[in-house]
């Protein structure tokens, strides 16, 4: 597989940053393969569904005439929190199903 850029954290250190998987997940997901997508990344995975549904209501309420969710400073805390955790939790080798992978 041609990749046109390469991780800094696994080509310099060996170990897997919160994106690892990204950009397979994303061509899995243009290809409908929810299943794989989710195997290459389920953090950013989980993340896009999140950010899917969060659009989707704030386009309803836009439509219905009411005022719009819109994200405080606590919740870019805690998904930075939540980043860092996940960076963290993928490279211990007991939780080594969260390393990008084939099917």
């Amino acid at each position: 597989m041609i990749c046109l850029w390469e991780c800094f954290f696994y080509k310099y250190l060996g170990i897997y940053c919160p994106g690892c998987g990204g950009t397979r997940m994303v061509k899995a997901l243009f290809r409908l393969d929810f299943y794989q997508a989710f195997r290459y990344n389920p953090f950013i995975f989980c993340c896009l569904i999140f950010c899917i549904i969060y659009l989707v209501i704030n386009i309803i309420l836009k439509l219905l005439g009411k005022k719009l969710i819109i994200p405080k400073e606590r919740d870019f805390i805690i998904f930075t929190i939540l980043i860092i955790s996940y960076f963290l939790i993928r490279n211990i080798p007991l939780f080594d199903f969260l390393i990008p992978t084939e099917v």
